[in-house]
């Protein structure tokens, strides 16, 4: 019987059906979720992964933040970096399958409202003020639907947030020829459902952000935005263009999301990776065996190199 148990999760995940249990199910059978369990699986959204001794540590991320591999046995996130059989690189928008562009005809794709602007965020991450600039630029040319609390324009367009807010944002998107789709934050490897959505909607996104995001997406498929941070107004001038041409509109709306370099196994090796860790068993990585970080610690100084220390800190 696996015992797992997970913590500081996002809000809205679902502790009893989620990927990590379904490969769980998948390979394994049933499991028991645990107050002492050998594996914890936990993320950013707090720190009660803490409390929890004497099991494997996985951690996982679905925000710009890299591991510390002295506090987890594993970990998988977004930076591409290789540590061994400790991590794997693994964006978030795996656990939700990659985008697929449904077909639509050219009179529908063609005839829809021209863009949408959804966020609640104006203030945390470079980003966040990078979009809201660029959407006013946008409005000069044609008006943008924001549904969101940023530039406000229209009312009850979405689900609240504590219902079924991302699939009733789906179908609002599919509604429209662009999306802005800027990240909070330009993070190497972190894509998030900012791009997989509109794509998803058949909306083209206006994407920025992961600075290698065309490693995974294809680059006739979007418009990335990445590198106008300081030339909005040519950022502009391009959706114009995209929206007076309509064969390149479809062209880029009719273009494979993903890149020639995506992987199509990454959910084969994600799989793998947690089958691998579970397979071992409750076995703790061992992080510091000479114990340097206790010997190195201010508390183990001799009392002549602590005064040394304090008067170095002054």
């Amino acid at each position: 019987m696996i015992r797992i148990n997970f913590c500081d999760m996002y809000r809205d995940f679902d502790y009893e059906h989620n990927i990590y249990t379904d490969i769980i199910k998948k390979n394994f059978g049933e499991y028991e979720c645990s107050d002492t369990p050998d594996f914890l699986i936990y993320s950013v959204f707090g720190t009660g992964h803490y409390k929890y001794h004497n099991c494997v540590k996985i951690f996982v991320t679905g925000e710009p933040v890299a591991p510390d591999f002295n506090q987890c046995d594993y970990a998988i996130g977004f930076d591409r970096i290789s540590f061994g059989k400790r991590y794997l690189h693994n964006p978030v928008w795996l656990e939700e399958k990659r985008p697929n562009r449904n077909a639509l005809t050219d009179e529908i794709a063609l005839n829809r409202k021209f863009c949408n602007f959804v966020y609640s965020n104006d203030k945390n991450g470079p980003g966040a003020m990078l979009r809201k600039e660029f959407a006013k630029k946008l409005m000069q040319y044609k008006r943008v639907d924001c549904p969101g609390k940023v530039l406000n324009n229209m009312q009850d367009a979405i689900a609240d947030r504590m219902d079924n807010w991302r699939k009733s944002k789906v179908e609002f998107i599919s509604g429209y020829k662009f999306t802005i789709a800027f990240e909070n934050s330009a993070y190497d490897g972190y894509t998030t459902e900012k791009m997989t959505e509109p794509m998803s909607a058949n909306s083209i996104p206006i994407y920025w952000g992961n600075p290698s995001v065309e490693i995974d997406f294809n680059k006739n498929a979007f418009v990335n935005a990445n590198g106008f941070e300081e030339k909005m107004d040519e950022l502009v001038e391009k959706i114009i263009w995209l929206d007076t041409h309509d064969d390149e509109y479809l062209k880029m709306l009719r273009a494979n999301p993903m890149s020639e370099q995506f992987d199509e196994a990454e959910m084969e090796h994600f799989e793998q990776f947690l089958v691998d860790i579970l397979k071992r068993g409750n076995r703790s990585i061992t992080k510091d065996p000479l114990q340097f970080a206790r010997r190195m610690s201010v508390d183990n100084l001799s009392r002549k190199d602590k005064i040394k220390y304090f008067l170095y800190k002054r």
